[in-house]
C-alpha cells in the first residue's frame, strides 16, 4: 500500500460512516534515507541493460528491479486452463496511464495467470509519460495511446469511449473482450473463471457482462468459490462484454459529460445502456482493486477493496454456471419465493440469525422498503447484517437481494455443459 492507502482507516475494519475524525485526507511522514552502495547487477544482453537503466530512474518496481532475484524477461508463457478453447480470440484490454508501478504489478500478475495469452493482451494508454511506454516496450507488449481531454471524470468518460472503440477495431471478430484496469490484481483462477462463464454472454440475451469482481464483502453469507450469482450490477474493474454490447454502447455514448447527469462511465453503462440485463459474478472475487484513483473514497476503499476476499486457489470448477441462464435461474428463484417463510425485518441483525437460517427447512424472506431516496443508512445496516453489498442498491435480482447461510453440505448440481465450448469442440477448434 501507499502511505495514503495505509493510514486512511476507520476505528475498525468495517467502519462505514464517514467522519473527519476517523478519515483525513492529510498525510505527514518523516524519516531519513541513508545511501547504501550496491554493486550494479550483471548485464548479459540488451534486455538486461534496458532493465537496469529503467530501474536506475524509477523506484518501487517490485520484482522488475530486484537485484538479487529479478523477474524473468521476457515474461514466461502461462500454462493453459481446462477450457482454453473458450478463451480463443478473446481480447484482453488493459487501461493504463501514468501509474507504471501499478501497471507492472497488474500485468505480471495477469500474464502469469493460467490461461493468459500474451498476444491477446492490448494496453491502451491515456495520459502516459515515457516511464509507462518504456515499461511496455521492456515487457514487449502491444500498446497504443489515445488523445484525452477534459478533467477528472469528464476525461475518464471520453477516454473509455476511445477504449471501447479501439477494442472493436483491434478485436473485430472476438467472441468477447475482457477489460481490466491498471490497478487490479487478478486471482490465479481469473481466466479459468472466464472460460467457464463467457458462453453465457451468447447463450442468454438477459446477461450483458461477466464480472470477475464479487460484491459480497465476506464469505459469511456465501456458498464458496465454486458458485456464481447473477444480478443487476455495473461492470467493475475486470469484466467481459461482447462486441455487440460495445457497439451498442458506442452508438449511445456522448462525447463528454458537460450538462449531463453522468459521473462515471461504468455507472453510465449500468444506468443508460444495460436496460434490464444483468451480470454474472462469483461469490468469491477473482480480482482485487488495490489502487487509489480519481474516484477513490478512502474509507470505502479500505473496506470495499482491501478487505474483500480474493481467491488464491488454483483453477476451481464452477458448479452452478449452467443454472445462471434466465430460464433455469428464474425457475429456482420463483420456487424459493413461493415457499419462503417471512421473518421480521430486524431478524438478519440478530446474532443468532445465522444459526436460525441454517436450521430452516426452506428459504426465509425479509421485506424491506426504502421509502425515501436519501434513506441509505438503513440499507447500510441491513446489508452489513445480511452480508450483502451495503453501499449500493445494486446486486439484486428482480428487486430481491439473496443471502446464503450454508449448511456446509452442497446439494447436487447439474453438470455444466458449456454449450458454446461444446460447439467449438465439434467444429475442431
Amino acid at each position: 500500500r501507499t502511505l495514503y492507502e495505509a493510514v486512511i482507516r476507520g476505528k475498525s475494519a468495517t467502519q462505514m460512516i464517514p467522519d473527519p475524525e476517523y478519515a483525513s485526507n492529510s498525510v505527514y511522514a518523516e524519516g531519513a534515507l541513508l545511501p547504501l552502495y550496491n554493486p550494479r547487477p550483471s548485464v548479459i544482453n540488451a534486455t538486461d541493460l534496458a532493465r537496469w537503466q529503467y530501474c536506475e530512474a524509477h523506484g518501487a518496481m517490485g520484482g522488475l528491479c530486484d537485484e538479487w532475484s529479478p523477474d524473468p524477461l521476457p515474461l514466461p508463457s502461462a500454462p493453459p486452463v481446462g477450457l482454453q478453447t473458450a478463451l480463443a480470440g478473446v481480447g484482453v484490454v488493459v487501461t493504463a496511464g501514468n501509474r507504471h508501478q501499478y501497471l507492472y504489478h497488474t500485468l505480471t500478475t495477469l500474464l502469469a495467470t493460467p490461461g493468459a495469452q500474451q498476444h491477446n493482451v492490448f494496453v491502451v494508454l491515456g495520459d502516459a509519460p515515457p516511464s509507462t511506454t518504456q515499461l511496455l516496450r521492456l515487457l514487449d507488449l502491444n500498446f497504443t495511446k489515445v488523445a484525452v481531454q477534459g478533467q477528472d471524470n469528464d476525461k475518464l468518460f471520453r477516454y473509455y469511449r476511445s477504449v471501447f472503440q479501439l477494442a472493436v477495431n483491434t478485436f473485430p471478430d472476438a467472441p468477447a473482450v475482457i477489460f481490466l484496469d491498471e490497478d487490479v490484481e487478478v486471482s490465479p483462477d481469473f481466466f479459468s473463471f472466464m472460460s467457464q462463464t463467457l458462453w453465457l454472454l451468447h447463450a442468454d440475451p438477459t446477461i450483458y457482462c461477466i464480472n470477475a469482481f464479487s460484491f459480497l464483502p465476506d464469505m459469511g453469507r456465501g456458498r464458496g468459490p465454486q458458485y456464481v450469482r447473477r444480478g443487476e450490477v455495473q461492470v467493475s474493474w475486470g469484466y467481459a462484454v461482447t462486441l455487440n454490447f460495445i457497439r451498442e454502447a458506442l452508438k449511445m455514448w456522448p462525447h463528454g459529460i458537460n450538462g449531463l447527469d453522468i459521473h462515471t462511465y461504468d455507472y453510465w453503462l449500468y444506468d443508460k445502456v444495460r436496460g434490464e440485463r444483468e451480470c454474472i459474478y462469483p461469490e468469491v472475487s477473482r480480482l482485487r482493486h488495490y489502487g487509489v484513483g480519481v474516484n477513490t473514497v478512502p474509507y470505502m476503499h479500505e473496506y470495499e477493496s482491501l478487505h474483500r476476499p480474493l481467491l488464491h486457489a488454483p483453477p476451481v470448477p464452477l458448479l452452478n454456471a449452467a443454472l445462471m441462464s434466465y430460464a433455469n435461474h428464474e425457475t429456482d428463484f420463483v420456487r424459493g419465493l413461493k415457499t419462503a417463510t417471512e421473518v421480521e425485518a430486524t431478524a438478519p441483525c440478530d446474532p443468532h440469525f445465522p444459526d436460525r437460517a441454517r436450521r430452516a427447512t426452506g428459504p426465509l424472506v425479509v421485506f424491506f422498503n426504502q421509502t425515501e431516496a436519501d434513506d441509505v443508512s438503513s440499507w447500510v445496516e441491513m446489508g452489513l447484517c445480511a452480508g450483502l453489498h451495503p453501499v449500493s442498491e445494486q446486486d439484486n435480482h428482480a428487486g430481491a437481494h439473496l443471502a446464503f447461510y450454508p449448511r456446509y453440505l452442497h446439494p447436487p448440481v447439474p453438470r455444466n455443459t458449456h454449450p458454446l465450448n461444446r460447439e467449438r469442440e465439434e467444429e475442431g477448434d
